[in-house]
């Protein structure tokens, strides 16, 4: 996979000021071995350093992840997609064309496996777009949805924000009509109302991205904020959707944008409210995130990704809770466990 420049403005901003990366944490607990902790029923099992992998854990191949990850989406009786890729597929222009360019991938794909548009629906509606109404027509078709799981929080966005999902509406087209289909989201529930995708037999250029970094971290927060207790962690769409973050290149540069967005986030949250935002931000990235009160002068945020979980993702998402904690926080222990999945502890003084 070609890897993109992902460049923002504030993260270069963000690596002047901060020397402490998540990276530089992992490396410095490769050297000295951990810090001695052990998670409740891991028994014997031996700490692992992180490795740098872009592949989900268990699979040697990106390929073979993404048909699995496909497979699985399909098979789910529900779905709920939090909409981080969305938010971090926006970040850049360049950013925009990887989600839409994986996406018609993942439609062709979709129409390879499975012919019928019932499936590119399901998978719609998987990822939190709601029923899909389809209105095709001579020259131009109309897919319109209600994304009923995500809230309405990217108001400040002044482009598409679902490019991911067009690409995929524009693949599956491609290969069911046997014509190139180009797509684009002309509205968003994320700004109200509906969203509303049109699919033409021209090949238009995809819109750039003209809204503020400022906006983008924003939108990561009121969308951690809009969370709650009911809400379901990650699923196979997600997971699927968020591969060609996880690529060397474009995950460094993300978690440090995960890191500031997560320092904002601490700084409008007071020690009361702690726990309940460490649970939204676990929602919001697909974990079981809780806060443990080992003494009172230290706690611990445990983090248990799950077994579709990569070295990658936890790379790209760990940072938001070492930012709410602020840059004090250390990671206390990083132990891998049963069938590929991930056990992250992040260690901080109460203040």
């Amino acid at each position: 996979m070609v890897v993109y420049a992902c460049t923002v403005r504030l993260l270069e901003q963000l690596t002047n000021k901060y020397k402490l990366s998540l990276l530089n944490v992992f490396d410095a607990m490769k050297k000295k071995g951990g810090s001695g902790k052990r998670a409740a029923g891991l028994g014997g099992r031996r700490r692992v350093a992180l490795a740098r992998s872009s592949g989900a854990a268990g699979h040697s191949k990106a390929n073979d992840t993404v048909e699995l990850l496909l497979e699985r989406m399909l098979e789910s009786k529900t779905g709920t997609a939090t909409g981080m890729h969305t938010l971090l597929y926006c970040t850049t222009a360049s950013m925009q064309r990887i989600a839409y360019r994986y996406g018609f991938s993942i439609g062709r794909l979709m129409h390879h496996k499975h012919r019928t548009l019932e499936k590119l629906f399901d998978a719609l509606e998987r990822g939190g777009m709601g029923k899909v109404l389809y209105t095709p027509a001579m020259d131009v078709s109309y897919i319109t949805s209600q994304a009923h799981a995500i809230g309405n929080y990217a108001k400040d966005l002044k482009s598409p924000v679902h490019h991911y999902e067009a690409g995929m509406i524009a693949g599956f087209l491609s290969s069911y009509t046997g014509n190139r289909i180009s797509t684009v989201e002309t509205s968003c529930a994320w700004r109200g109302g509906l969203c509303t995708f049109v699919s033409r037999s021209s090949v238009a250029p995809l819109d750039r991205y003209t809204g503020s970094d400022e906006g983008i971290i924003t939108n990561v927060i009121d969308s951690i904020a809009g969370m709650n207790s009911t809400a379901r962690y990650i699923d196979y769409y997600t997971y699927l959707s968020v591969q060609p973050l996880l690529s060397k290149g474009i995950v460094s540069r993300l978690s440090e944008f995960m890191l500031l967005c997560g320092k904002r986030l601490g700084e409008g949250t007071n020690a009361g409210d702690l726990e309940a935002v460490v649970h939204r931000i676990g929602t919001f990235i697909g974990t079981d995130a809780k806060l443990l009160k080992n003494t009172k002068a230290k706690k611990s945020i445990a983090v248990r990704y799950n077994s579709f979980s990569s070295a990658g993702y936890v790379d790209l998402t760990a940072p938001l809770f070492m930012g709410l904690v602020g840059k004090g926080s250390r990671v206390g222990a990083y132990s891998k466990i049963s069938k590929g999945a991930y056990l992250v502890y992040i260690d901080f003084k109460q203040k």
